[in-house]
C-alpha cells in the first residue's frame, strides 16, 4: 500500500478559499481506481509545539499499489484539479509512504490487503477515544 499525503498552503487563507480547495479535492480526487482511503480536511486546532501549522488543507489517499498511485497521477481528473486550483497554492508538500497493516492492539506485520466494499468492513477493534499509544504514552 502507498499513502499519498499532500499539504497545501494557500495564498488566500480565508475560509471561502479553504472550502473551495477542499471541495475541489472531493470533486476531482476521490474515487480513483485503487483508492482504499480518501480523506481531506483542514489544519486541526491544536497549538502544540510539535505540530506544524503552516498549511490550510491536507489530502490523504491510500492506494492499494504503486501502480494505482501512478495511474492517479496521470488521470484526467487529477490534471483538471491541478489546472483549476494551482494558482491558489503558495506551497505544496507531498509525502509518499509505503505502509504495512497494523491492528490497533495486535502489533504490526506486513500482510496482503484486499479491497473490500465499505459495507463489508468491520468496525475498528480499538474504540478508545484517547490519544495514547501501546505503552500509555500521549501522542
Amino acid at each position: 500500500m502507498l499513502a499519498h499525503s499532500v499539504f497545501f498552503r494557500l495564498k488566500d487563507r480565508s475560509p471561502a478559499a479553504v472550502a473551495r480547495l477542499v471541495e475541489g479535492c472531493r470533486t476531482h480526487l476521490a474515487g480513483h481506481p485503487g483508492e482504499l482511503v480518501f480523506a481531506v480536511g483542514t489544519c486541526a486546532d491544536y497549538d502544540r509545539e510539535v505540530n506544524e501549522r503552516d498549511w490550510q488543507v491536507a489530502l490523504h489517499i491510500v492506494f492499494d499499489s504503486h501502480a494505482a498511485h501512478d495511474a492517479y497521477q496521470q488521470a484526467e481528473r487529477h490534471e483538471i484539479f491541478i489546472a483549476e486550483h494551482a494558482d491558489a497554492w503558495e506551497r505544496v508538500r507531498v509525502f509518499d509512504a509505503d505502509l504495512s497493516v497494523c491492528q490497533a492492539r495486535g502489533g504490526c506485520a506486513p500482510r496482503q490487503v484486499t479491497r473490500r466494499r465499505e459495507t463489508e468492513m468491520s468496525p475498528p477493534k480499538h474504540t478508545s477515544t484517547s490519544c495514547r499509544g501501546r505503552r500509555g504514552r500521549r501522542w
